[in-house]
């Protein structure tokens, strides 16, 4: 059983998360709740309705993003940090090759504080774009984790947000989308 959460005000995706783990979605987000109750919010989240076996983090924009000024408050790494867990990184890479692995090895180097886990390479255009970026990796990441997913299709919607207002329609149509959804303990992307 799987608990969904959402890093900061989001209330699109606790939406989906709810429909994809059948538990209500919530949201982490420190600036409007205070630092102090993101541990409990995110531990009384996995253990209601009844215990869940794990806690799926989405983040929010990307790993070191936050409150604009705020030096990564509300960032995903702030609330990783927040909450003891590990992060893995989805990463769009339709539009680089080996450059994808230098900013893997950025971001894993940036705040030593961040326990960045693993990454999932998103949308490469063939098994051998992907094999080019997991060769070029200097800091070992690629050996703890990676995959490559196929590309969603392009949404034809604003900001590739569709919101399924009818019951009738979000409960049947998830089923119709591609299965290489990302998924993973904190996703930023």
């Amino acid at each position: 059983m799987v608990a969904g959460f959402k890093v900061g005000p989001d209330y699109i995706d606790p939406g989906y998360h709810t429909l994809a783990t059948g538990r209500p979605g919530r949201n982490l987000d420190p600036y409007l709740c205070g630092e102090d109750l993101m541990a409990p919010l995110l531990l009384h989240g996995a253990q209601t309705p009844e215990p869940a076996d794990i806690a799926v983090i989405e983040g929010v924009m990307g790993l070191f993003d936050g409150q604009i000024g705020g030096n990564g408050f509300a960032s995903t790494a702030h609330v990783a940090g927040l909450v003891d867990a590990p992060v893995i990184l989805v990463l769009d890479i339709s539009h680089t090759s080996r450059t994808a692995a230098a900013i893997v090895h950025g971001l894993n180097t940036f705040d030593p504080g961040v326990r960045l886990s693993g990454v999932i390479i998103n949308k490469a255009g063939s098994e051998r774009h992907a094999r080019e970026i997991i060769e070029a990796d200097a800091g070992g990441w690629a050996s703890r984790c990676s995959a490559c997913c196929r590309a969603m299709p392009a949404s034809r919607f604003p900001l590739g947000i569709l919101v399924w207002c009818r019951p009738r329609n979000a409960l049947r149509q998830p089923r119709r989308l591609p299965s290489s959804r990302n998924g993973s303990a904190i996703t930023s992307h």
